[in-house]
């Protein structure tokens, strides 16, 4: 079901979430830039997304991994980054199907990017719907 959101707001407790899995694992999320204003999509699908990559995120890195969203035209760019290996091929598992598959249902797409000089990006972009 298609909602609206304030995007800060909304980030923010999804980070909040990862704050007790960062104390007892040792590794933390952080929130880089996040423009302001709202979001209109399946706000349940993409929450479960965000979840997924952050997870795959902290499966690669021993310590951080951060979530930053670009507006980009009439749409957000969400990129996950984290510091474990850049080996680009070792990131595409069957785990990132799941969100490939999600972000194509929200009418966006997704793809990796290298983090030099460590770690990899998954990046994907979705319409703001507003």
């Amino acid at each position: 079901m298609y909602r609206s959101a304030d995007l800060h707001p909304f980030l923010t407790s999804l980070v909040a979430k990862f704050a007790p899995y960062g104390t007892r694992y040792g590794n933390a999320l952080t929130m880089g830039a996040v423009p302001a204003g709202r979001i209109y999509t399946d706000l349940a699908l993409l929450s479960t997304v965000l979840e997924d990559l952050i997870h795959n995120a902290f499966s690669h890195s021993p310590t951080t991994a951060e979530i930053s969203v670009l507006q980009v035209a009439a749409a957000l760019q969400f990129r996950i980054a984290d510091r474990g290996s850049q080996d680009l091929e070792d990131r595409i598992p069957d785990c990132l199907q799941f969100s490939r598959e999600a972000i194509a249902e929200l009418g966006g797409s997704l793809w990796l990017e290298a983090n030099p000089p460590q770690g990899a990006v998954v990046c994907f972009v979705v319409p703001s719907g507003n």
